[in-house]
């Protein structure tokens, strides 16, 4: 059996192509089914800046166009634009970029705590659906234990940065005094949550958080001290707001020119900057083309990025390690899962011939006392062993021999 990953993430394609491959955490259930449909076993990850999947099969010929096709067939883009830009791991160098991600080494902003409860949204997920592979349940505790781990023996997430945060320091750079700024949040997920945080952190002069369920809007402004505002209410609300950060999970553009033409136009002048953290994007390109607005999106905060891991060095190394030493123990404890069937079958055919000799051998040596039987005995079976030794010790290493094990000796285990 073969682990391999196919991806693709922020290093290799911009938003545009990210968030046409994006799937909404309310929606990793029916693409983790959808995906039985292209190979026999494989989970799907999704995170603002990657799309990943994780199989596990012993026919890589077909395994790997399988997950392209899925790729490509259940985001709708097209081969030609969407195969180039996959990044390709099998077996420990699957293992370890899903534990790198885990650790948040693979994130934008490095050592950010929120891609562990994504793992564990997808973990709890597949758990649901009795066509993930057990192995595979394995591999997503062990990685949500490998990014518990790294977090827990190095300094990576300290004071770490998240995208939310990122954006606020996109805004200060733009406004210096934030004190004396009014900001619309559009979302009341856990990235709205980080938002405003950030914001109220920051003392900005009046958050306000915006979403199509009141409720929602209500129960994160009240716990954090900002204010909730009816959605209906968001064109006027535009008008006198200096900074909009949307991060809603919407499919569609939740703002585009023709929405906010009105409120540009009653600002007098006056700059509006959008900070789009959503993929897909909430906020349409276009509106870009309007007097005095200000738009970035996810992308976009590759400066504040650069910042973090430049000040994560010395712990961006050292969480390396530890993923580098999980991720081979992990293949150890696989291969010898994966060898036990092959082994136990070897011994006991070795036995079987073994006793079936000796049986017929001291059955004519009618002179043969009772404790030369056992010497001999023990003779034979101490020759097994030490013939078996080396091949055992070699499975045990390299659990994806098996199958050639299987065919050498004639033995009797399924695949």
């Amino acid at each position: 059996m073969q682990i391999v990953a196919l991806g693709l993430d922020h290093e290799r394609a911009p938003v545009e192509v990210r968030e046409h491959v994006a799937i909404p955490s309310a929606r990793i259930k029916e693409a983790i089914a959808a995906l039985s449909d292209y190979v026999s076993n494989g989970i799907v990850l999704s995170t603002c800046n990657r799309t990943e999947v994780y199989v596990l099969e012993d026919d890589l010929v077909s395994a790997v166009p399988g997950m392209e096709r899925f790729f490509c067939e259940y985001s709708g883009v097209k081969a030609e634009e969407l195969l180039p830009r996959l990044f390709r791991e099998r077996q420990e160098g699957a293992v370890r970029h899903l534990f790198r991600v885990a650790s948040g080494l693979e994130s934008l902003i490095v050592g950010e705590y929120e891609v562990l409860g994504q793992l564990r949204h997808v973990l709890v997920e597949a758990e649901g659906l009795k066509s993930v592979d057990p192995f595979l349940l394995s591999l997503l505790r062990e990685a949500v234990r490998v990014g518990r781990r790294v977090r827990s023996e190095t300094a990576i997430s300290r004071n770490a940065a998240s995208v939310s945060s990122a954006a606020v320091e996109i805004a200060r750079k733009v406004f210096p005094e934030l004190s004396d700024c009014r900001v619309l949040v559009l979302g009341a997920g856990q990235a709205g949550k980080v938002a405003v945080q950030s914001l109220v952190d920051s003392q900005v002069a009046k958050v306000a958080v915006m979403s199509r369920s009141l409720e929602h809007a209500a129960e994160l402004a009240d716990s954090l001290g900002g204010t909730a505002v009816p959605y209906h209410r968001l064109k006027e609300t535009l008008v006198d707001t200096d900074i909009v950060i949307c991060c809603t999970g919407s499919p569609h553009f939740v703002l585009e020119p023709a929405a906010l033409s009105d409120a540009v136009s009653a600002r007098n002048g006056r700059p509006l900057l959008l900070i789009d953290i959503a993929v897909p994007r909430d906020i349409d390109p276009a509106v870009k083309t309007l007097d005095n607005i200000m738009l970035y999106d996810i992308d976009d905060l590759e400066g504040v990025a650069r910042t973090n891991r430049r000040l994560r060095e010395g712990e961006v190394t050292r969480a390396a390690g530890i993923v580098d030493e999980e991720a081979a123990r992990f293949m150890a404890w696989w291969r010898g899962r994966q060898a036990t069937p092959a082994i136990a079958a070897l011994l006991s055919k070795a036995e079987t011939i073994r006793s079936e000799s000796f049986d017929k051998t001291v059955k004519g040596m009618s002179n043969l006392s009772a404790e030369d039987r056992v010497k001999i005995e023990a003779m034979t079976k101490s020759i097994v062993q030490k013939i078996l030794h080396a091949p055992v010790t070699a499975l045990k290493g390299n659990g994806g021999e098996s199958k050639l094990v299987r065919d050498l000796f004639g033995l009797d285990v399924p695949d």
